[in-house]
């Protein structure tokens, strides 16, 4: 089940390598002119267009991801949902927040090698106190924390640098947007008219 996984959940990854090509010349410009209300601008904007991506195809996911796999890859996959989603929450907090590894790569190169570096034990550790607990779902659990933590270093040396974080108005309001509509969605699909036939097509 984690190939099928990780298969979907790697979807989640193209939104921030879709800007990347275009965001990094930028910066790069933007820091060697030293101007870093500029580059705070570019990776705002970045990080607001990687968010709404990220969130539409967590909203799915996060109704649909059981039905996903079922559709895909046969009715003995439909348990993975939970663990797709987690997985994927994990990749999209490394894409809107991960941009800053640009900041990094452009100013302090050896920074980013340390916390891939870092990564290691931590990944390791999470998985043996996880996987042997809760399965399938540790093991996502172990992905998306592990990125989770990576982020937040580079997010912290990001601000040392250039004095930017990820969490502004915007995501604020666009995360109670799709919370509202994920509530819609489930509603919809556990009340509405056609509830009953999940138990049909199983």
């Amino acid at each position: 089940c984690a190939l099928p996984i990780l298969q979907i959940a790697f979807i989640i990854r193209k939104s921030r390598l879709s800007f990347e090509p275009a965001l990094v010349p930028v910066i790069s410009q933007e820091i060697r002119a030293e101007r870093s209300e500029a580059v705070q601008d570019s990776l705002t904007r970045a990080s607001r267009w990687i968010f709404a991506l990220d969130a539409a195809f967590l909203l799915g996911l996060a109704v649909f991801g059981g039905d996903i796999m079922r559709l895909f890859y046969g009715s003995g996959f439909a348990s993975g949902g939970l663990a797709l989603f987690i997985v994927s929450l994990g990749y999209a907090v490394n894409g809107f927040c991960g941009i800053t590894e640009n900041v990094i790569m452009l100013q302090r190169p050896y920074w980013n090698l340390w916390t891939w570096l870092a990564g290691v034990p931590i990944a390791v550790g999470l998985n043996l106190l996880l996987i042997p607990i809760w399965g399938m779902e540790g093991a996502a659990a172990s992905v998306g924390l592990t990125m989770a933590v990576l982020v937040a270093f580079r997010v912290w040396q990001a601000y040392r640098l250039v004095e930017w974080q990820p969490l502004h108005r915007d995501i604020g309001m666009l995360a109670a947007l799709a919370i509202a509509l994920g509530l819609v969605a489930y509603s919809v699909k556990a009340f509405g008219p056609s509830a009953g036939l999940a138990g049909h097509l199983s």
